[in-house]
């Protein structure tokens, strides 16, 4: 079995392809090269544990980080927020995540001008909450 925090960035890594048609990547090391984009990674950076004040189960809460990577043209914005609404609208639809709640955190978007093509990143952080949590294996 695996951890809820793998768990949980296995089942949005589909989520996101059918959302958006853009390939979606697992790893926190993994270099995008310009054949890759456009594309997304997929991180669990936080985990927050609290105890419930009943028995041994705790709620666990998981930041969620969803990175977008996107050429920057003239209209990377535009781009960036309607990948944005896909993502929002595929998470807050999504019924296969046995979480209490998925809420976005924020939004941030970076220009980098390193290399030939300058690439846009918007960072969606979002809490999931998962509460009666007894095992850090359980099945979401």
């Amino acid at each position: 079995m695996a951890h809820i925090r793998q768990q949980l960035r296995d089942k949005i890594k589909p989520m996101l392809e059918t959302a958006t048609g853009r390939p979606v990547f697992l790893s926190r090391v993994k270099t995008i090269s310009p054949d890759e984009l456009p594309c997304m990674i997929v991180t669990t950076n936080n985990e927050a544990s609290e105890p419930l004040t009943v028995g041994k189960s705790r709620t666990r809460i998981i930041e969620l980080a969803i990175h977008v990577y996107e050429r920057a043209f003239d209209d990377v914005d535009d781009i960036i927020d309607s990948l944005c609404v896909q993502i929002e609208n595929a998470i807050l639809n999504d019924t296969t995540i046995s979480s209490k709640n998925i809420d976005l955190d924020e939004v941030s978007i970076e220009i980098s001008n390193e290399g030939d093509q300058p690439i846009a990143v918007a960072t969606m952080l979002y809490a999931a909450k998962f509460v009666g949590v007894r095992d850090p294996e359980q099945l979401i």
